[in-house]
């Protein structure tokens, strides 16, 4: 399990979500989900949870957390 390298998903969260640096949420969540295992395997209802997290940008999140992991996950073609 691997802590966040908070100066990558700090500022993606941030752009994400259209949130002001050092925003209520974007601390929360990193707060909330330390290890990035426990992040991107996080549920809307988990999200929504959150003060000022709604079901709408519950699913924002989740969805780009699932497009981070997809992105970062290396390519075994050749």
């Amino acid at each position: 399990m691997q802590p966040y390298h908070n100066n990558e998903l700090k500022p993606l969260l941030t752009q994400s979500l259209r949130e002001k640096q050092g925003s209520y949420l974007v601390e929360e969540i990193l707060t909330r989900f330390p290890i990035v295992s426990e992040l991107v395997s996080v549920t809307e209802q988990e999200l929504t949870k959150i003060k000022g997290i709604g079901i709408g940008k519950a699913r924002q999140i989740t969805a780009m957390l699932k497009l981070a992991k997809a992105i970062s996950v290396p390519c075994t073609n050749p």
